[in-house]
Parts: C-alpha cells; sequence; structure tokens
C-alpha cells in the first residue's frame, strides 16, 4: 500500500507531464522572463546564464531568510550576520536584475542612436 506521499508524488507527475511539482518550480524560476527576451539568440543564451545566476542567489536569499526567521538564533552577533549577507545577496540580486535587462536597453538605444547618427549624417550631406 502507497503513503499518501508516495501517492501525492505520482499523482503530481502524472498531472504535470512527469514532473514533480519542485521540478516544475526550479523550471519556472529558471525560464527568463519573457519581458527581456530579445529574440536574438546570442543575447537570449547570455540572459539564460545570467537568470541561471539571478536563480541561485534567490535560492541563497531564501535559505538566509530562513536563518533569520529561525527562532532559535538568538545572539545578536548572528542575527546581524544574517542581515548583512541578506543585504548583499539582495544587492547582487538587483545588479543582476540590472544586467538582464541591458540586452533590450542595448538594443532599442542602439537602433535610435543609430536613427540619430543617419539624420546627423543628412544633415551635414550638401
Amino acid at each position: 500500500m502507497k503513503t499518501l506521499d508516495e501517492y501525492e508524488a505520482g499523482r503530481e507527475k502524472k498531472s504535470n507531464g512527469g514532473m514533480s511539482r519542485s521540478d516544475m518550480k526550479m523550471l519556472m524560476r529558471d525560464a527568463v522572463n519573457v519581458k527581456h527576451l530579445t529574440g536574438n539568440e546570442h543575447w537570449d543564451r547570455y540572459q539564460s546564464f545570467v537568470q541561471a545566476s539571478i536563480s541561485k542567489v534567490e535560492s541563497s536569499i531564501e535559505d538566509v531568510e530562513r536563518g533569520l526567521a529561525d527562532p532559535r538564533v538568538i545572539l545578536h552577533e548572528h542575527i546581524m550576520a544574517y542581515k548583512m549577507e541578506l543585504s548583499h545577496l539582495r544587492g547582487i540580486q538587483g545588479a543582476f536584475d540590472w544586467v538582464l535587462g541591458l540586452p533590450n536597453d542595448i538594443i532599442k538605444n542602439g537602433d535610435e542612436a543609430k536613427e540619430f547618427l543617419l539624420e546627423e549624417k543628412e544633415a551635414k550631406a550638401p
């Protein structure tokens, strides 16, 4: 006879095409947000690497937040160490989020710069 956990795990895999809920959560977290995709295979590949790094940082943030919320952590030094680590990781996360948006900004602003340069060239032409 199956335990309830075994039954639920089997049911999850059948309803999700063979993937468990935790597998699907990881897959969704590692997928690059559609608003960031450029349509350029090279930039999109770059963004997938950045997204993998973001996922690792987010996982570390969750670990630190769990440690900070642990009622057994009572020493001021340990609490402050968790808070400093959390602040550090959130800074890294913010930087990665900014980096993830760079390809779209480069493409968008590159087109605008190209148009501007063409207008300038035409204005100077006799």
